[in-house]
Formats: structure tokens, sequence, C-alpha cells
């Protein structure tokens, strides 16, 4: 792609009952040396909270919209005309000077897109479980996903899925990729992901979300999200970064509740009464 020194960056962020996190989120978004160009909140119709008036406050552009996760990024994405578009989530922080580092090493490498570092923040004893979680992932490259990407690309490989609602990122990351655009991963700063009060009941919660589904990707592609090699290897790295033999036990316990409710999610899509509505469900 043809970058140049003033780049032209747009971040759309989908939303949901979001006003936990989605001041520091968009705060953190103006924090930078370069200014992006529009900051795009994509918000879910159902929202009940103050996720909107923090958005108004904050003067970004605002969308209401009925559209999932993925469909939000392509809502985010047909409202504005810019280059570069960097797609995050409402409880993630950019570090300061990230938008600088991410396009002079667009400019240094001649990638394409870029993913970017993640690192989890917030309470409870499994926060240096998940840290170990993520910098595995960072450290093999195994399920991270391109953030930064030219709109030009993503128009190209016609956007997020809108039918995934487990592993869109995965997918997206997957097409570009195919479609012969240059990935590249920038080393640092990153992005703060703040998970919150972390429990297991939390992470479970979502792994199991994520399994029911996890069909649509592997009907797609022919393989599941994650490998069972992929996930071994994670695993073994996980470990070997963890900073001390507690939280090395932790996070196996953790990957295990995660893999056990990831494959509940998966069970109850495929048991033959999953379709059936109790009276009275639309």
């Amino acid at each position: 792609m043809i970058l140049t020194t003033d780049p032209d960056i747009a971040i759309i962020i989908p939303t949901y009952n979001s006003a936990r996190s989605l001041y520091s989120c968009l705060q953190s978004c103006l924090d930078q040396g370069i200014q992006p160009s529009d900051i795009i909140v994509v918000d879910d119709v159902r929202t009940s909270d103050a996720t909107r008036t923090i958005a108004r406050d904050f003067g970004v552009s605002l969308i209401i919209s009925p559209a999932g996760m993925a469909e939000s990024r392509n809502v985010g994405t047909a409202a504005t005309n810019h280059k570069l578009l960097l797609h995050i989530d409402s409880d993630m922080y950019l570090d300061p000077g990230l938008l600088d580092a991410a396009t002079a090493f667009l400019l240094e490498t001649a990638c394409d897109a870029l993913t970017i570092p993640e690192r989890p923040i917030g309470n409870g004893r499994w926060i240096a479980a998940r840290a170990a979680d993520k910098a595995s992932i960072e450290r093999s490259g195994l399920g991270s996903a391109a953030r930064l990407v030219p709109r030009s690309a993503l128009q190209a490989i016609g956007g997020y899925d809108s039918q995934l609602t487990a592993g869109e990122d995965a997918d997206f990351h997957l097409r570009l990729r195919l479609a012969g655009h240059k990935v590249g991963s920038l080393p640092y700063p990153g992005i703060q992901h703040d998970e919150g009060h972390l429990t297991l009941w939390s992470a479970c919660k979502k792994k199991y979300h994520y399994g029911k589904s996890s069909r649509a990707f592997s009907s797609k592609h022919g393989r599941p999200i994650t490998s069972y090699n992929d996930g071994l290897s994670r695993l073994r790295l996980g470990v070997q970064l963890s900073t001390s033999r507690l939280t090395a036990c932790q996070y196996i316990v953790l990957k295990l509740f995660e893999w056990a409710a990831f494959s509940c999610g998966q069970l109850r899509t495929s048991l033959p009464w999953r379709s059936h509505t109790r009276c009275g469900a639309a």
C-alpha cells in the first residue's frame, strides 16, 4: 500500500453496554501523537447504559445499529473514507505513541496490515494466568489477528464476515493473507485489554459462547479456529512464559476450563434438540 508520512486513520469501535470502559478507550485514542482523523463508535440498539452519552461527550461519530460485532465493523468502515482503519474493542486502551509507531512500522516494512500486541489488565486471581496466555499468543503468533488495515484491502476481501459470531477476526486475518496481503506484527507499543474482574466463570462463559458459534468458522475453512497442535504449542509456551510456578499452574487450569467450556458450546450446537425453542420464545 502507499502510505504518506501524514497517515489518515479512522478508529472503529463496536459497543454494547460499554460504559465501564469506553471513556478510557476513547481517551487513549485521543492521547496519541498522530491524531485519528475520525473515531467511529457503532453502538448496539439494545444498549441501555451510558455508552452513547460518553460517545457524544467526546464528540466522536456515533452510529446506532442492530448489527453484531463483525457487521458493526463493516458499518463503521462504510461510514468513513479514511485510508487506514484501526479496529479495536471498547475495552481496549491504546498505549501512548501507538499510532505513531504503527504507521512508522508500516512505512519501514512495506506491510499492508498489522497485528498489535495485547496485554491484559484487570483484577482477580486469574489475571496473571491471562497475561501468560496473551504472551503466548504474541510470542507464537498463533491466535493474533490484523487490527490496522488499509480500507482498500478490507473492502477488497469483503470486510468482516457478519455470519461469524466467533472467530470473525481470525477469519478476516486468514482471508487477508490468502488474498496476498503482507501482514506484519508490531512489536511495541501495544494495546491494554481490560478484562475487568476476571474469574473462571466469566472466562468459561465467553468460551462457551465462542464454542456455540465455532461451527460456522469450521464449515467455512474446513478446520477449527485453533487446531489441536496450535493449542498445545500455545499451552507449552504459556507455561514457559509464566512468571511463577503458581501462575503456570493457574494458566494450565484456566486453559483446561476454557477448553471444556468451548467443547460444551460446540456440543450444544450439535445436539438434535438445539433448534427447538421453548413455548413463547420468538
